[in-house]
């Protein structure tokens, strides 16, 4: 099992019930079902749910945990859940699977990019940020977050690069510098981009410059 997992396992609560979207091996499944938790997987993809289903046969959870071939939530009965995990993704497939509004309290999202479009779909969708968390597994950065619904007012620095959080210097600093680096290639002549990383940058470095 992958830190990453174990992360987002530790996010669900015994009073959750989940579906986990693009479950890929199951072994998130197969950690829910240890905390006791109701769980059923969906994928888009015949290969990946034929090795999850190997996978819940190893523990003799083939009986106890569903497993559905679909795109997304299409097809599922989602009242009997109140939970969604939608992990390892692009921004543009999460975007497509919450196609319309759902009756769900909570999402755990791991968007592989586009951060800030996520913050601003989901604030659309009515859903507010419960926390929101950066770990490193492999040498490779996640982003995670939890979502409850309800309404929020996000500023503009929290949809670009989150809530702030004194405990994550070390990553604004990351970001700070990539935006610094790509402002030094950005021909003069663009100046709208220009002031865009700028303004990238200045947010960044008052985040940075919070606990000085």
């Amino acid at each position: 099992m992958t830190k990453r997992l174990e992360f987002i396992a530790s996010l669900i609560n015994n009073e959750d019930s989940v579906i986990d979207i693009g479950t890929d091996h199951g072994y998130l499944l197969i950690l829910l079902n240890k905390k006791g938790i109701k769980c059923m997987g969906t994928d888009i993809h015949q290969k990946a749910l034929s090795s999850a289903l190997n996978n819940l046969k190893e523990y003799h959870l083939e009986k106890k945990i569903p497993l559905v071939l679909t795109d997304g939530l299409n097809n599922i009965k989602i009242d009997d859940y109140n939970t969604l995990v939608i992990a390892g993704m692009g921004y543009n497939t999460i975007k497509h699977i919450l196609n319309k509004s759902y009756n769900i309290k909570k999402i755990i999202v791991q968007s592989n990019n586009d951060y800030d479009k996520l913050r601003l779909l989901f604030n659309n969708l009515e859903y507010k940020i419960d926390k929101e968390y950066i770990i490193e597994d492999k040498k490779h950065l996640y982003h995670i977050i939890s979502y409850l619904k309800g309404r929020e007012v996000l500023a503009k620095e929290e949809i670009l690069f989150g809530k702030y959080n004194k405990e994550y210097q070390k990553y604004y600093q990351q970001d700070l510098e990539k935006l610094k680096e790509i402002l030094k290639s950005i021909p003069d002549n663009h100046q709208k981009t220009i002031l865009e990383i700028k303004e990238k940058i200045n947010i960044l470095e008052k985040y940075i410059g919070a606990v000085q």
